[in-house]
């Protein structure tokens, strides 16, 4: 009985420390300056009875020179095996993070789909989206029959202005340009809390229609789908919401397209991060050939070193010197009520969280005790 409220009050305790604690940057935001992508494995099959031609090379060397590290900047890793087939063929598989097995897609190694695989217009436009500081881009995956897709685009179109109604950036977060009130004493909650990009920072929504039978984005329309087993199955039009740094929560499709389907998911990406940790929040990533790092800022990581406090405190024995040998001659001032400027700009203060600590501790004592 006792392990048993043990752990209850621990649960409280984290809960508790966590809300305190909770960064105020939402999460679409959080995602694209905090998160990397998640890396996809591209497989390429080669035969093991006959060395590749100059052809296969030069598209294994394309490939290559896509890569992060390499020259490139997309979020996937290549490897090659030897098969038994006398052609060479690619696989792509999710990130071992997404915990997905199956593979994205399967294919020939050619022109076509060597290029594809990393880029796409739609992707493009996505990236164009994130930076222009797009909240989300709802992209619309059409069902090829254009009188639902309309009406289906349409009703998105109608709806997501309502989602967004109440939905504000909170007061706590410290823009790029000020940077400066970052210190060697500042909290995690202020550093959580700091801008890291000059990308703007609104709530705004875009959406991008797709078409199913677009060749130029069929693998990219695969790693959509194939996140789940019931929206790869999905003939109607479904919306995918894109944040981050392409980073995509399941789908609505058209049967389950709803005013508050879709506040759940806005409030959501536009609420204050209350999980840090990546791997602890939803979604899954999508291979973009795009510099993220180059649109974070270093500089405002540059945390402010402090005077040294002798020189602090001489200063101080110098001014009360000066006042004291001015007193006499000065007359005092009449007392007035000032207005007590806060310590800081946190929304909950240290005293608080001891408070909520000492309660459940000593709740948790009597309950023991009973």
């Amino acid at each position: 009985m006792k392990n048993k409220y043990t752990t209850t009050f621990l649960s409280l305790l984290f809960l508790s420390i966590n809300i305190l604690q909770s960064c105020e940057i939402p999460v679409f935001r959080y995602a694209l300056e905090r998160w990397s992508a998640d890396k996809y494995s591209l497989i390429i099959k080669t035969p093991q009875d006959r060395p590749l031609n100059d052809e296969e090379k030069i598209l294994i060397q394309q490939m290559t020179l896509q890569l992060a590290g390499e020259g490139g900047n997309s979020n996937v890793t290549l490897k090659t095996i030897p098969s038994a087939a006398n052609f060479c063929t690619m696989e792509l598989l999710f990130p071992q993070k997404s915990g997905i097995l199956r593979p994205v897609w399967q294919g020939l190694l050619n022109d076509t789909n060597t290029t594809v695989i990393f880029n796409s217009p739609a992707r493009e436009v996505l990236r164009k989206n994130i930076l222009n500081g797009e909240s989300i881009t709802w992209l619309i995956i059409e069902s090829g029959d254009k009188k639902q897709d309309e009406a289906f685009t349409a009703k998105l179109e109608t709806l997501l202005p309502e989602a967004a109604k109440g939905l504000e950036l909170s007061e706590y977060i410290i823009p790029m340009d000020e940077a400066d009130r970052i210190d060697a004493m500042s909290t995690k909650k202020e550093l959580d809390n700091l801008i890291r990009s000059s990308v703007p920072l609104r709530i705004s929504f875009k959406t991008l229609r797709v078409s199913r039978d677009n060749a130029e984005e069929e693998i990219f329309l695969k790693m959509l789908l194939n996140q789940s087993i019931h929206q790869a199955d999905v003939k109607e039009p479904i919306a995918i919401p894109i944040f981050g740094r392409g980073r995509c929560l399941d789908g609505l499709p058209a049967s389950k397209l709803t005013l508050e389907s879709l506040k759940e998911i806005t409030k959501y990406l536009c609420s204050g991060c209350s999980c840090t940790v990546k791997a602890e929040n939803p979604g899954v990533d999508i291979v973009m050939n795009v510099p993220w790092e180059d649109y974070i800022s270093d500089s405002v990581m540059t945390v402010k070193t402090l005077p040294p406090l002798t020189g602090i405190l001489e200063t101080q024995e110098e001014e009360i010197e000066k006042v004291e040998a001015t007193v006499g001659s000065v007359p005092a001032p009449a007392p007035t009520a000032q207005k007590e400027e806060p310590k800081n700009n946190q929304p909950f203060s240290i005293p608080l969280l001891a408070l909520i600590v000492i309660g459940l501790i000593c709740g948790s004592f009597f309950i023991m005790k009973k």
